[in-house]
C-alpha cells in the first residue's frame, strides 16, 4: 500500500521565545501525515526561516514514525521570526 502525503503539522516547538543569535531551548518537530492521518516516513521536509537566523535539520527526510526535526537558533536582529516545514510532495 502506497500512502500519499496530504498534511504536515507542527508538533511541538511552536511560539517559543528566546534570546537573540541563541538556540531556542525545544526542537521544532513536525508530522507528515495520509489523508486518514496516519503518520508517513521518508518524506522530504525543508525548513524555511523568515527573517534572520538558521535551522539545522536532524536529517532530510521524516523518520520512521513520520516526523522530522530541527534546531532553531534565533537570528541577531530582535523581534519576530519564524520558520516554516514543508514538504517537497505536498
Amino acid at each position: 500500500m502506497v500512502l500519499i502525503p496530504v498534511s504536515i503539522e507542527s508538533m511541538s516547538g511552536d511560539a517559543q521565545r528566546g534570546t537573540t543569535g541563541s538556540p531556542l531551548p525545544e526542537s521544532l518537530v513536525t508530522e507528515v501525515g495520509d489523508l486518514g492521518g496516519t503518520p508517513i516516513p521518508g518524506v522530504p521536509v525543508s525548513w524555511t526561516v523568515y527573517g534572520d537566523g538558521a535551522v539545522i535539520s536532524s536529517g532530510e527526510r521524516t523518520d520512521d514514525e513520520g516526523r522530522a526535526s530541527a534546531r532553531w537558533t534565533l537570528g541577531a536582529t530582535g523581534g519576530s521570526q519564524s520558520v516554516t516545514a514543508r514538504s517537497g510532495m505536498l
